[in-house]
């Protein structure tokens, strides 16, 4: 594995690492949809998946839902998945707090 994050959600933290392509195509469509979200629930609901299929790697037997995550972590997240995947994020509006998220590297000994 490349490059890491830690998500943190709620009292569990996850490493991991950029979604590979099978993960993004079921990503995508969500993380599209979420700015046409009607309500704050139906964004919450899109969070969440998106954060489930990006832990699903390596983390197969989590359930998001029932991590005890508020809705900073999910974003922040959210945010860090897409950055580690290769995706520009959008520059941080005045008074918004950045996004944290914890970055590791692993190196293979054989390398």
């Amino acid at each position: 594995m490349g490059e890491t994050i830690v998500i943190v959600l709620g009292a569990d933290q996850f490493t991991v690492g950029a979604m590979n392509l099978g993960q993004l195509e079921l990503a995508m469509p969500v993380i599209q949809s979420l700015s046409r979200a009607d309500d704050g629930l139906s964004q919450v609901s899109k969070l969440l998946d998106v954060v489930q299929i990006g832990l699903m790697e390596s983390y197969p037997d989590v359930d998001v839902r029932k991590c005890t995550a508020t809705l900073d972590e999910l974003k922040t997240a959210l945010s860090g998945l897409m950055q580690i995947s290769g995706f520009e994020t959008k520059a941080v509006a005045p008074g918004e707090a950045p996004a944290r998220v914890k970055s590791t590297s692993r190196r293979s000994a054989k390398s």
